[in-house]
């Protein structure tokens, strides 16, 4: 219980530290973009309905995008998204095919 306790003010405390904008966010996998776009909105200041409402979409679908990471989002949207939130992308990436 105690560990449950402890992990819960660790969030608690990001959330405060995104919400005050003391966190840089960044990636190292493409796998990571769901959680950098939900931390990004926080950071930014804004709510689900916010970011739905200059997409031009209502605020349940932002609820759900982040409630599944962002699973069944097209990549146009995606991009959308991370451009209405300021993400950058600072190294480029190279795609190898598998052998």
């Amino acid at each position: 219980m105690e560990d449950q306790i402890q992990e819960m003010y660790g969030e608690i405390t990001e959330y405060e530290n995104l919400r005050d904008g003391k966190v840089r966010i960044t990636i190292d996998r493409l796998s990571e973009l769901p959680i950098a776009l939900i931390k990004a909105r926080i950071s930014a200041g804004m709510t689900q309905g916010e970011l739905a409402d200059t997409i031009g979409i209502k605020e349940q679908q932002i609820q759900r995008y982040e409630a599944n990471h962002y699973q069944a989002v097209g990549f146009d949207r995606l991009l959308e998204i991370a451009k209405i939130l300021s993400i950058e992308l600072v190294d480029e990436v190279v795609l190898q095919p598998s052998r």
